[in-house]
C-alpha cells in the first residue's frame, strides 16, 4: 500500500506529512477532496467485516492507523498479504 500511495505522491494523507488544514483554510476543500479519494482507495481494499469497523474515521490517516493496529495485533502474514494485493491492483 505504501509504495501504491507514494507512486501517485498521496502518501502525506496516511503518514501525517500532510495534516489537515483548519476549515476556514483556503486549502482545506483540497486537502479534503483527497484524503477523501484515499480514504475510498482504503476502504475498497479491506473486508467488509473490516469496514464496518473503519467507516466512521473521520480521515484517511485515522484509518490507516486503525487497519495497521487491527493487523499488527492480530496477524503479520495476513498485513503482508493485504499489502502485496493492493499493490497489484492498484
Amino acid at each position: 500500500m505504501l509504495i501504491a500511495f507514494s507512486e501517485k505522491n498521496e502518501i502525506g494523507f496516511i503518514n501525517g506529512l500532510f495534516s489537515q488544514p483548519l476549515d476556514g483554510d483556503p486549502q482545506y476543500l483540497v486537502w479534503h477532496m483527497n484524503d477523501i479519494i484515499v480514504a475510498s482507495w482504503l476502504l475498497y481494499f479491506v473486508s467488509k467485516e473490516l469496514t464496518a469497523n473503519i467507516i466512521y474515521s473521520s480521515t484517511a490517516g485515522t484509518i490507516w492507523k486503525d487497519l495497521w493496529g487491527h493487523f499488527l495485533q492480530n496477524n503479520d502474514p495476513h498485513l503482508f498479504q493485504l499489502c502485496k494485493d493492493f499493490i497489484i491492483y492498484t
